[in-house]
């Protein structure tokens, strides 16, 4: 019998009685209501917890969360995890952006040396570059940040009993009244509240301390802080609001600042992006993001104390009321005219905004987020200069990087796809989104002979150099050592530009458009490689929808959407061969691998001078020159044997100098490309066979058998990932596009 049903043991009420005394000892041990007095005590505990501002609570919500190590073809950078969300309630992560992230955090801890934010931080890049996600997984982490110890915010209220509770006369105590329990009318009983009156700004409850003993109390805590004190805290004064009930209170007590702290009640308060508390995202409108209201003039607020209804109180509301405390966005901020933003100057000179009667100091963090167009477009604007020096631009572009590319689609899209994604599907689709974002070189920028090789460099060449680090195959040993040693200036080539590469080509947005194309005919098929070429080609079409197909194609297939589609294509089909032929057991799957270890052994223990272990006798014999010749003509390789040797070890040294502590080299991984060829004349040796094997799975097929049991059909499903339906097209692919084809021109 299920939980809850009659004749069971649950029972709502019980459980609802031990659900609320949870919730009761929750809510204490989160400290959500506390005395002034309390609030100090926790201060003096933990004051690097509580006497932050919102830059320095953004950076350490950075810390808190820590950074890991990620590798790349050009070396290790640190990524915050944050960006991972991997904690409760976290969203989709951002994927790559690792130098993004650094500098916002700089930007971050440039804010808490100077005292408090100073300078919007504009993220600029083409539409689609993750700019938004960028932010959104900053205030899904501030949100889990807020509800931990470590990451408590808190802001005050000013309370005020009802004269019936017997705490004191209309709302306040006069003077021969003791104080309330506990000296704070903090923890009173909801009914026994007349009026309470919540600090909008968020103000912290130490600049409810006069500024001299604020200070002093500050220095008290000086030997166990390890920050610099935020000028809002050391500096700053109450909100004009809170500032006049502080002042009347004063007045009605004398000067006695007891009485007066006793109608504080210190609120924790929770980062919420869905109640903009302390996170906010404005849209580009077209008016100031603050106002206020008189809250004296509302009739509902005639309980208010004598003493207050005399002071003319305002209420605060509006965006930027919104965000304090924490993070506000300004997204597409310069699609406002510049009109609408002006106030803005102000706010990021001195922290302030005009809201008409008053001028309300807003503490948060404040990010923009633009496309290259309209940033070039305000660049040729007269105020442009103004706006410069309160800007910290952060260049957002689209990733180079394939790999990373291809994990925005396997970690965050293809789940959403609703349909099995076939090997090689996510990469097309990847590679092809990077290619289109691809630059030429500049030739000009290198000296000889480097000038040479870039040059010749062809976009697919310069997609896997920037995937891998390795240069082409075709280059010889030097010209290979020369261009890879120049990887950090090939990918800072544009870096100052204003059309710096990654600016254009195929967005996101629009892979993952082909992606979800891919599988438009029919609900329940597979997301094939070969159906993303063909949504690729049908887009590549499509000039006038997608800007950067208007490009003009450049040497070297640059800009080119036929090349781009024929040169995937052609990639496409050597793997599906070598995949095809391991299936089919006519090559053992991993003997290339064994071969090539092989190889590299005896190669370069001739170039040393060195005996080799033979692994059946245990005895140390000579190179096997046999053994070499034959891998060696199996290449085709267009340098003597001897230099050929002597660059591989070079090789070998290069990587041991770039990775010292590294372990082991492997073979396979750093001489990928000549493993590959030895697959690729494996497969030419065995054209026909493979034809004929493929061919018979497709009469199957087409007969309503099961192909499923067919060997390399079933092979191709346990080793490489593919089913049944996938399995078939693809081999149907393969026969009409490369096998028959190629059997077909072969004279013999």
């Amino acid at each position: 019998m299920a939980e809850g049903d009659p004749g069971s043991d649950f029972s709502v009420n019980s459980w609802l009685e031990d659900l609320g005394r949870r919730s009761d000892e929750q809510f204490r041990k989160a400290r959500r209501i506390i005395s002034f007095g309390e609030y100090l005590q926790e201060v003096e505990g933990e004051p690097d917890v509580h006497v932050r501002d919102a830059s320095a609570w953004l950076k350490d919500m950075f810390d808190h969360f820590g950074t890991r190590e990620v590798i790349y073809p050009w070396g290790v950078e640190k990524r915050f995890v944050l960006f991972d969300q991997q904690f409760e309630r976290a969203g989709d992560p951002l994927i790559g952006e690792e130098s993004v992230q650094q500098e916002f955090y700089q930007a971050l801890r440039g804010f808490v040396r100077d005292g408090r934010p100073t300078r919007m931080i504009l993220l600029h890049g083409p539409n689609g570059s993750s700019k938004s996600t960028f932010v959104q997984c900053i205030m899904r982490a501030m949100e889990h940040y807020s509800s931990l110890d470590e990451g408590a915010r808190y802001r005050f209220n000013w309370v005020f009993p009802r004269e019936r509770s017997g705490m004191g006369a209309v709302g306040f105590l006069d003077r021969a009244s003791k104080l309330p329990s506990g000296g704070s009318f903090a923890h009173a009983d909801e009914g026994d509240i007349e009026v309470r009156l919540s600090c909008e700004l968020k103000d912290h409850p130490l600049l409810l301390l006069p500024r001299v003993e604020r200070i002093r109390f500050l220095e008290s805590l000086e030997s166990s802080r390890s920050g610099h004190v935020p000028d809002i805290i050391a500096q700053s004064g109450l909100c004009p609001k809170c500032k006049l009930i502080f002042d009347a209170l004063m007045t009605s007590y004398r000067g006695d600042l007891r009485r007066v702290l006793s109608h504080v009640q210190v609120e924790r308060f929770f980062i919420s992006r869905g109640y903009r508390r302390g996170a906010v995202t404005i849209g580009p409108q077209m008016h100031v993001d603050a106002s206020e209201r008189q809250v004296t003039m509302d009739q509902s607020l005639a309980s208010l104390p004598r003493m207050l209804a005399r002071v003319s109180l305002y209420e605060f509301m509006g965006d930027l009321v919104d965000g304090a405390g924490g993070l506000i966005e300004f997204g597409d901020f310069l699609k406002r005219p510049l009109e609408a933003t002006k106030y803005l100057l102000g706010t990021l000179e001195n922290g302030e905004v005009d809201v008409g009667q008053n001028i309300l100091r807003i503490d948060a963090v404040i990010v923009g987020t633009t496309n290259e167009i309209h940033l070039a477009s305000f660049r040729q604007q007269p105020e442009y200069l103004s706006y410069l020096g309160r800007l910290h631009l952060v260049k957002v572009p689209y990733i180079m990087h394939e790999p990373t590319e291809r994990s925005i689609y396997s970690t965050i899209v293809e789940p959403r796809l609703g349909a099995h994604v076939s090997p090689h599907a996510l990469e097309v689709a990847s590679s092809w989104g990077v290619l289109t974002r691809l630059d030429r070189p500049k030739p000009e920028s290198y000296e000889h002979p480097l000038s040479e090789i870039m040059d010749t460099l062809t976009a697919l060449e310069k997609l896997d150099f920037y995937a891998t680090g390795k240069a082409p195959q075709r280059l010889a040993t030097e010209a290979a050592v020369e261009l890879r040693k120049a990887f950090p200036d090939v990918m800072s080539e544009s870096e100052q530009e204003i059309a710096y590469e990654g600016i254009l080509g195929a967005s996101p947005r629009e892979v993952k458009l082909v992606l979800e194309r891919a599988n438009k005919d029919s609900e329940e098929a597979c997301i094939t490689a070969i159906g993303v070429l063909r949504e690729i080609a049908v887009i590549s079409e499509k000039v006038k929808d997608f800007p950067f197909l208007s490009q003009e194609a450049e040497e070297g297939g640059y800009n080119d959407a036929a090349a781009f589609t024929e040169g995937l294509t052609a990639r496409l089909l050597d793997v599906l061969e070598v995949e095809a032929l391991e299936a089919s057991g006519l090559v053992t799957s991993g003997g290339y691998e064994e071969i090539w270890r092989r190889y590299v052994l005896h190669a370069t223990s001739s170039v040393k001078g060195e005996k080799v272990k033979d692994p059946k006798s245990g005895k140390n014999v000579l190179p096997d020159k046999n053994l070499m010749s034959e891998i060696e003509a199996e290449l085709a390789i267009d340098e003597k044997p001897k230099d050929f040797r002597q660059g591989l070890l070079s090789h070998i040294a290069a990587w041991a100098i770039d990775n010292p502590g590294g372990g082991s080299v492997d073979f396979c991984t750093l001489f990928s490309h000549h493993v590959v060829a030895l697959k690729r004349r494996q497969v030419v040796k065995n054209h026909g066979k493979l034809a004929d094997l493929v061919i018979k799975v497709l009469e199957d097929a087409e007969k309503g058998e099961d192909v499923s049991v067919n060997p390399i059909v079933a092979n191709m499903i346990e080793m490489h990932g593919y089913c049944a339906s996938c399995a078939v097209d693809t081999l149907t692919f393969l026969l009409v596009r490369r096998l028959r084809a190629e059997r077909d021109d072969d004279p013999d």
